[in-house]
């Protein structure tokens, strides 16, 4: 069991079982997937800085390909609702904000009231862009060619460093499995002779 994960949840005020617990599914689920990765070979290919991460693998049958695109709406979208907002208008509750050459206006407005959170939550803001962003997941399930199934998850915080990248597998698999299933069913109907035929 990863202590240092069990000991941050008992410093977040877990009880001991229940932390215990959580360590321990913590580590099967780990376990899992360093199984799955060492079974498909799996690996994120981001050594062209000019193409976007992606990976390419074979499971059940079909070439899976998955790949990250940055969300250019991803702050509106995910991050104002979230963080807050930056305004040329002071509100209660805004900190000042020095602008800089991406945001220009010199409050921001936080979506918490409490100061600390507050705080973290425009650090974030300042950050976006630089040092974070959102992503898409795009998965694909291939055969002879042919896409037969696709999955897509949006609203993805990450800093595509190396260090996101069990976080970024494991959505990967997930999305993986649903494409496969979509895939398993289009092959299915196909094969079966019932698939609509457009009029």
């Amino acid at each position: 069991m990863k202590t240092k994960y069990y000991k941050s949840l008992r410093q977040q005020g877990f009880p001991a079982r229940h932390a215990l617990e959580l360590a321990r599914a913590e580590e099967r689920d780990n376990a899992a997937l360093q199984k799955r990765i060492g079974a498909t070979g799996f690996q994120w290919d981001d050594t062209n800085p000019f193409t976007r991460k992606h990976a390419i693998w074979h499971e059940q049958g079909f070439r899976l390909e998955a790949e990250l695109e940055i969300d250019q709406n991803g702050w509106w979208v995910y991050g104002e609702p979230y963080y807050g907002k930056f305004s040329t208008i002071y509100k209660p509750g805004a900190l000042r904000h020095a602008p800089d050459d991406s945001r220009k206006m010199p409050w921001f407005l936080p979506i918490s009231d409490n100061p600390e959170v507050a705080r973290h939550q425009h650090q974030r803001a300042k950050t976006y862009g630089d040092e974070w962003w959102y992503v898409i997941l795009h998965v694909k399930a291939i055969r002879n060619g042919v896409v037969l199934g696709e999955s897509h998850l949006g609203g993805i915080e990450t800093s595509l460093s190396n260090e996101d990248d069990d976080l970024l597998t494991r959505m990967a698999f997930e999305q993986a499995d649903e494409a496969i299933e979509e895939a398993k069913y289009n092959l299915a109907t196909l094969c079966s002779g019932k698939a609509e035929v457009a009029a």
